[in-house]
């Protein structure tokens, strides 16, 4: 998501269009992440062998503030997934669990989304130098390859 607001910033995407699409998203996403654990959480086959394997680590208590632990999984690269899936193993109201994704899924999207736009208007500040950076790049690859083939040659010669 950071990468399509930064790209959003630049003009490549509607501003419109990206915010209902990545909330959506996120949404839908999450639902579907819940509806798993809750749905295969308890029986014995090999879907619920799998989610378990991959949740066993996870103890959290969620009878308290479930909104505060949603929000962290999410800035918590890989987490946030399991945490969903185990919520819904835990069998916690669908009720209690959207009234919590939901203003956690906007927080983070507000913070994310802000954060690669205002990278995007950084570079879009920078467009007039990066145009000389292209040109010390292309001046430091000659170099390089001029100084490669210079030392090559006179180790040749020794």
């Amino acid at each position: 998501m950071l990468s399509t607001s930064f790209l959003t910033r630049l003009g490549y995407f509607d501003i419109f269009d990206f915010i209902s699409a990545a909330l959506f998203g996120a949404l839908t996403g999450d639902l579907f992440w819940y509806w798993l654990g809750w749905r295969f959480g308890a029986s014995e086959n090999r879907i619920s062998k799998y989610l378990l394997k991959h949740v066993k680590g996870i103890k959290i208590d969620f009878q308290g503030h479930i909104f505060k632990k949603l929000l962290l999984s999410k800035f918590m690269y890989g987490t946030h997934r399991a945490v969903v899936v185990f919520i819904g193993i835990s069998k916690i109201k669908f009720s209690r669990y959207i009234l919590a994704e939901a203003p956690a899924t906007v927080i983070w999207f507000i913070v994310i989304g802000s954060l690669g736009y205002l990278f995007g208007l950084a570079l879009s500040g920078m467009e007039h130098y990066v145009k000389y950076a292209e040109m010390l790049l292309f001046i430091a690859v000659i170099s390089y390859i001029a100084i490669f083939k210079i030392v090559r040659a006179k180790r040749e010669l020794s």
